[in-house]
């Protein structure tokens, strides 16, 4: 901005003159930087806060997914555990029908079988909703960082403004000590 004065003195304006439009450029250009630093952080600050908003709504949705799992997963508990008393029913009714009386080893070898599929079952359905709950604790910390992002970004914003309010006045008292004002 140091330039203007003497550009306009040697278009033909008064030095007085000069140095007020000068004067004026340097108020509006130090105004504008702070409100530009301002609007910058409301601007972060706001997309920081949207950010944070979708992490939560990630949250609630691996929650809510991690409770279907569970219903999900004790139905198929129970629906492997009615197969298994059909098959076991069968093989018992097959055995009756054929004259051969209970085979005790085969009903043990059929009950331990259905019990090692309910609990592959229940296994899996445990880290589908672990995997669930992990992601909701994710999304949850990812939303409290985004939120601190945006009081921060909002605090730099002041700080920015405030900066560019100090050159300003600096560079304005410093052209006036030099000015002889």
């Amino acid at each position: 901005m140091a330039f203007i004065a003497p550009v306009l003195v040697a278009m033909g304006a008064s030095a007085g003159t000069a140095a007020t439009i000068g004067t004026v450029a340097t108020v509006a250009s130090t105004a504008l930087a702070a409100v530009s630093a301002v609007r910058s952080s409301q601007q972060a600050s706001a997309n920081e806060k949207t950010a944070a908003n979708r992490a939560e709504y990630d949250a609630k949705v691996a929650d809510l997914r991690a409770g279907q799992v569970g219903i999900e997963t004790n139905m198929r508990e129970d629906e492997q555990r009615q197969r298994a008393r059909i098959a076991i029913g069968q093989q018992l009714a097959s055995s009756g029908e054929a004259g051969a009386g209970l085979n005790e080893d085969l009903l043990r070898q059929s009950v331990y079988n259905s019990e090692q599929d309910t609990t592959a079952i229940r296994y899996e359905g445990a880290l589908k909703r672990a995997g669930y709950t992990d992601e909701v604790a994710l999304q949850k910390g990812n939303a409290v960082q985004r939120r601190q992002n945006a009081r921060e970004a909002t605090t730099s914003g002041y700080i920015g403004a405030a900066s560019a309010l100090t050159q300003g006045a600096a560079n304005y008292y410093g052209k006036k000590s030099l000015n002889g004002g």
